[in-house]
């Protein structure tokens, strides 16, 4: 997304919990988008929006009203926690963020981690997969087996996964 310290990257955090007092509001984040900004020559204006679950729950309506006109020379990250299927999130926002996808004028990207699970037949669980195709990204072949191996010694959360492929792959 850039340069963190770029006066065109903004990064604000939505509530906690419900109910915190001083949390930004989705129509503030919105006017911080439509805001142009002063160092447009450096490019997009990025804003990013961490824990935007609680926001877009009680003010989602006001996402769908940007999104039928978005700004340009803005993008709008959104973090949220829960999934894309998930029933707690919209059903309005996640068909309006899947139609924009369609179009190509958004980008959703999951970041949950594969099933470290075993697959129905017995082989190789997705997570081993997935270690596969980041130690394939390192060069390397990988049976996806010997990667639900290495999943067993470096746990499933994918950051430490992820360096111990990099870190065997040398």
């Amino acid at each position: 997304l850039g340069d963190p310290e770029s006066p065109d990257a903004v990064v604000l955090h939505g509530p906690a919990k419900p109910g915190e007092p001083d949390a930004t509001t989705l129509a503030a984040v919105l006017e911080d988008v439509r805001t142009p900004s002063m160092f447009a020559a450096a490019g997009t204006k990025v804003v990013i929006l961490r824990r935007a679950d609680l926001l877009l729950a009680e003010e989602g309506d006001l996402l769908l009203g940007y999104l039928e006109r978005p700004c340009g020379g803005s993008a709008l990250v959104l973090e949220v926690e829960a999934e894309p299927d998930d029933r707690n999130a919209g059903a309005k926002i996640r068909s309006a963020l899947a139609g924009l996808e369609g179009q190509g004028k958004a980008q959703v990207v999951t970041c949950s981690a594969p099933s470290s699970e075993p697959g129905r037949t017995g082989d190789a669980s997705p997570l081993g997969h997935w270690v596969a195709g980041r130690a394939r990204a390192h060069g390397k072949r990988l049976d996806p087996a010997v990667g639900d191996r290495l999943v067993l010694r470096s746990g499933t959360a994918l950051a430490p996964l992820d360096a111990a492929v990099a870190a065997a792959a040398r």
